[in-house]
């Protein structure tokens, strides 16, 4: 690793977003934003049909934009990414795999009900896209004695019948209860047709045919070169259900499948069908769990053995790695229910992946990725991220959001998303779009050399783990039964999974977790490590399980054989295989064994530990994730802030003491300035040695001064080896205010003598009075309800994020139109123009005709702007006509200008443009709904010196000051801008808000305080969490900034001190 390459990290180390292909798609826009991801620091990109495509999926017109895009893209040094499903989850194939039924996604419906064999209408909303509807088949039928949740006795009457059973109970005392197949109905948002039967490898052999080799026959030459990866999204199974029956619910759906018996069988040596009732009631002794345990195997093992491992295979066949997430993957419940294992999924994947929507911390989501990518050899794992955070996320957020990622394990960062388009739907597709829209695109190379540097580095070397901690999703299997009687079992599992996480995450005890499924395959026994793969486990810990696979006690109780560490922490596991048995509880007694307390914990993994972090004052500091990787006589250490806080504007300086296990030179790589230089550690020797450390080890302590937003990474050298320090700077630039610098001027920045904004002002057309063709003029009302009412109206699917993708309707003729009539209040005569969508067909502004030749575009090319003209004082009309379809767009519009807009709950007004800006938030200074960037320039008088302006309070995705034609931006704390050497006498200085689209595009009338997920939905909320009234957001420097000014100390005030 060069010093260049610190500083200007290759592409291949840079992010690749998401770019949403959601329009008609044209090569020369294409073009463009292929540009604009380079200026913005990307690496590549990866093509996901989205939301609104209109040029046929994998037609041949849209294989020539890939393939344009791969050949552009290289010459730009950018790679090409592929996403294998037109929008998610993946493995329907547009709808081209299951319009045959055999490949259809399907189920297992247990029931007190009798249905008639045929079409079906489940009484249940769907708890994900997958649809419960469809078409139904009685497979067989049970008289089922229970009581409270406990399995008495039950009898297996018939396999198949073509009789509606009668009566509901029988003379026995039991009830009759059915077992259907249900086949998946059609959903819109499957391209008219539905999801995989993922269960099938058949049904994914199809998939591949219609969507995989479809790219090879294409681009397959450019595979593992410019097109490194395919991206595979959120594949899963219908939802495992289970019975409730004090809440009334008495039927619940299993993935199932038709072979599904006959493997089974194969594999377990007993039917499935002839035990079912076992999975949803409990064994009266509590004893044996096994049939339950063995179906939520066979149920994993179907998926990886289906979709899974055959797109793998493919993959590798064709040398493009497989990369991508499944559907959810945090919790014990959530994985169980969706896929039945996330860590065995990751077998299949040749870059295991993640995503991380919204402002989550999921740590266990990455730690199961990061383990598996740990026990292949791999350098980390992919994440999408970003997405969901809405339009007003700041640079800030995207840091810490990606820091605490980077701790642990993510080196590819798939943004999610670039629009292609804003055009309808498009623009309410799970905001921010990160590209050309934001007017903050051309600084976000900021971000991306960040990353790329932390990469750079930390792929140096190996994952230096020392702790394997056994997975314990296989007791959620156990306790997914009866929801009276399991429900609080796995909330206890999932309390104590979370909290052991954290303890060790927090306590710099990095481990990875060993999924039971996959370790015979994986474990290599030795005389002295848990070898896991590429992996060596010092220790091994069991915690928080109630059951233990027999093969897992084979390879632990070889380990302890050989003087391996097992660590028990709380009550050892009471089963095995999901059968009491004291097998476990006879090798804890054996190994050490704890309680189930974290200070006790992190003494029994005393000697585990290489890194420790502590506060000034000697307390163990909690906050932050580390990631350690080696090679060769040298570490590569990376801290980070795992807890991200919003402290904004008040940001907390602290001292903490980093302390490294070894003897070590230090090399403090910054990777937001992209500098490095030599760090002042102090060899030290720790004297609280437990009793399994060697005595006397040597550490290095490192003094590492921070906000609490700062990450720390590290370059450390074995003092032995001697190697020269000549490649790096010897003392670090100035960045905060330090001791050998004294204050000799501080003042506030003077108010703003002038302002300008980047863009027109604007003013927000989101309500009007309507009609429909030549009909009555109706009452005044926000624009997608009305889009919402005359869809139903006209019988068209109404526009949410489920709507039937544009290129699989014929293009119809509009035969309708939708007028328009705003109402605009104005104090001035001004020029305006106005921007809208769709296909205007008449103009109208105080009655006289305006022309409907487009002059150029705002924001997005799917907003045409049209010179209206002039605006009088007092009240105006803006009259628009527009075709109307089921593939037409009724969207807000909005009127540009220079002029500011007086806001007062839901009124507005426009008023004279405000040139006489003030500190303080600028969207209550006549700018409410504007979202370009504002400048604000001001002059300041000083003496020389080196000059720092603090501005700790705004609102804005970053800053940018000027001054003396220097630029500097200010995104972190402690939010200062730094001019060194500043001359005495009179200075210019101006300062950048960027600004951001939420005032323009947000969810303006959704009053909900607790919303966090971003997506279509908020925009269309109903009851008392919509109102008329306009909900914007802080904009600006909302404090006045502050000027110090600092000169060197002179000797004698150094030697006085």
């Amino acid at each position: 690793m060069t010093e260049k390459e610190f500083l200007e990290p290759p592409s291949r180390y840079r992010g690749t977003p998401f770019w949403a292909w959601n329009a008609k798609i044209e090569k020369e826009i294409l073009k463009e934003q292929i540009d604009c991801f380079k200026e913005m620091g990307m690496g590549g990109f990866c093509i996901h049909s989205r939301i609104g495509l209109d040029t046929e999926y994998l037609g041949r017109e849209f294989m020539e934009l890939v393939k344009f895009c791969n050949t552009y893209g290289k010459k730009q040094n950018l790679s090409t990414w592929l996403y294998d499903e037109d929008k998610w989850p993946s493995g329907y194939g547009a709808g081209r795999v299951t319009d045959k039924e055999i490949y259809r996604s399907r189920y297992l419906l247990f029931s007190d009900k009798a249905y008639p064999d045929g079409a079906f209408i489940r009484g249940k909303t769907p708890p994900t896209r997958l649809v419960l509807s469809g078409k139904i088949q009685k497979l067989a039928e049970y008289i089922v004695k229970e009581e409270n949740g406990i399995l008495k006795e039950y009898r297996f009457l018939k396999k198949g019948s073509d009789q509606v059973a009668e009566p509901e109970k029988c003379s026995d005392g039991g009830k009759i209860w059915h077992a259907y197949l249900v086949i998946s109905g059609d959903s819109s948002w499957f391209d008219k047709q539905t999801y995989l039967d993922t269960l099938n490898p058949k049904a994914a052999e199809e998939f591949l045919r219609v969507t995989h080799e479809v790219y090879a026959d294409s681009l397959e030459e450019e595979f593992s070169k410019s097109i490194p990866m395919i991206f595979t999204d959120e594949p899963q199974f219908i939802l495992k259900e289970s019975l409730s029956e004090n809440r009334g619910i008495t039927e619940a759906g299993i993935p199932y499948t038709d072979d599904f018996e006959e493997t089974f069988r194969k594999r377990e040596g007993i039917s499935f069908l002839a035990n079912l009732p076992k999975l949803f009631w409990e064994p009266e002794d509590g004893k044996d769990y096994s049939f339950r345990w063995k179906y939520h195997e066979h149920i994993a093992y179907r998926f990886c053995a289906g979709y899974m491992d055959t797109v793998s295979r493919w993959c590798a066949r064709h040398h493009i790695a497989l990369t991508g997430h499944v559907m959810n993957e945090p919790s014990l419940e959530e994985q169980t229910r969706a896929v039945g294992e996330v860590m065995r999924t990751y077998e299949s994947f040749q870059v295991p992946g993640i995503d991380m929507l919204a402002w989550r911390t999921e740590y266990t989501t990455a730690k199961q990725a990061q383990s598996e990518a740990n026990q292949k050899g791999l350098s980390g794992i992919t994440s999408e991220l970003y997405g969901v955070t809405n339009w007003n996320f700041d640079f800030r957020g995207y840091k810490a959001i990606g820091d605490w990622q980077a701790a642990l394990g993510v080196v590819n960062r798939v943004h999610h998303l670039t629009w292609y388009s804003m055009g309808g739907e498009a623009k309410r597709d799970y905001p921010p779009s990160i590209g050309g829209q934001v007017p903050w695109h051309k600084e976000y190379h900021w971000i991306e050399d960040y990353f790329a540097r932390i990469r750079l580095v930390l792929e140096q070397g190996k994952p230096k783990v020392r702790i394997g901690v056994i997975h314990p999703v296989e007791s959620c299997w156990m306790w997914f039964g009866n929801e009276k009687l399991t429900k609080n079992r796995r909330r206890e599992l999932e309390i104590k999974f979370q909290e052991l996480i954290r303890w060790l995450l927090f306590g710099k005890l990095d481990f990875d977790y060993i999924a039971e499924s996959v370790l015979p395959g994986q474990y290599t026994e030795t005389e002295s490590q848990f070898c896991v793969g590429a992996m060596r486990y010092d220790v091994v810990i069991v915690a928080g399980m109630d059951t233990i696979r027999s093969s897992t006690l084979d390879r632990l109780e070889q380990f302890t054989a050989h003087g391996g560490d097992v660590l028990f922490v709380g009550r050892e596991p009471e089963y095995v295989d999901a059968a009491k048995n004291s097998r476990a509880k006879e090798l804890a007694s054996r190994c050490r064994h704890i309680e189930w307390e974290q200070s006790v914990l992190y003494e029994a993994l005393e000697p585990y530990r290489e890194i420790a972090t502590f506060h000034s004052d000697g307390r163990r500091e909690e906050e932050l994730l580390y990631r350690m990787c080696e090679e060769r006589g040298k570490r590569y250490v990376f801290l980070a802030p795992g807890k991200p806080k919003e402290n904004y504007g008040l940001p907390r300086k602290e001292r903490l003491t980093v302390q490294i296990k070894g003897d070590w030179d230090i090399l403090v790589c910054d990777a937001m300035s992209g500098e490095r230089f030599w760090g002042k550690g102090e060899k030290i020797i720790r004297k609280d040695a437990a009793d399994r450390r060697e005595e006397n080890e040597v550490w290095t302590s490192y003094v590492w001064e921070r906000f609490e937003q700062d990450s720390l990474l590290l370059e450390l050298t074995e003092k032995e080896t001697g190697e020269s320090q000549s490649c790096a700077k010897k003392k670090r630039e100035y960045k905060f205010v330090c001791g050998d610098r004294r204050e000799i001027y501080r003042s506030l920045l003077p108010e703003p003598k002038t302002s300008f904004l980047e863009e027109d002002n604007v003013l927000i057309l989101d309500k009007a009075r309507y009609r429909l063709d030549d009909g009555a003029w109706e009452d005044e009302e926000e624009l997608l309800k009305v889009d919402d009412r005359l869809r139903r109206r006209l019988g068209y699917p109404l526009r949410t994020e489920s709507q039937t993708q544009p290129w699989l309707l014929k293009k119809k003729n509009c035969t309708h139109t939708v007028t328009l009539r705003f109402e605009i209040e104005s104090d001035i005569d001004c020029e305006v123009k106005l921007a809208a969508e769709g296909t205007v067909k008449k103009l109208l502004l105080n009655g006289r005709k305006v022309s409907v030749q487009p002059d150029g575009w705002y924001v997005d090319r799917c907003l045409r702007i049209y010179r209206a003209g002039n605006i009088v004082r007092g009240d105006n009309e803006l009259e628009l006509e527009v075709e109307y379809g089921e593939k037409e767009n009724l969207e807000w519009c909005y009127l540009l200008g220079a002029f500011s807009v007086a806001l007062a709950g839901a009124k507005t007004r426009i008023i004279s443009i405000n040139k006489d800006l003030r500190y303080g938030d600028y969207s209550m200074q006549g700018f409410p709904f504007y979202g370009g960037n504002m400048y604000l320039e001001t002059e300041i008088t000083i003496p020389s010196g080196d000059v720092e302006i603090e501005i700790p309070h705004y609102r804005a995705p970053l800053l940018k000051v000027s001054m003396d034609g220097r630029d500097e931006i200010v995104v972190e704390a402690p939010y200062r801008a730094v001019f060194k050497d500043v001359v005495e006498g009179r200075h210019k200085v101006q300062i950048c808000c960027y600004g951001n689209r939420y005032n323009t595009f947000g969810q303006l009338h959704n009053c909900d305080p607790e919303e966090v997920y971003f997506g279509p939905k908020t925009w269309r909320t109903k009851g008392n969490a919509w109102c008329p009234q306009y909900n914007i957001k802080q904009a600006g420097i909302l404090t006045t900034p502050t000027v110090y000014i600092y000169t060197q100390k002179e000797e004698n005030e150094e030697k006085g001190k």
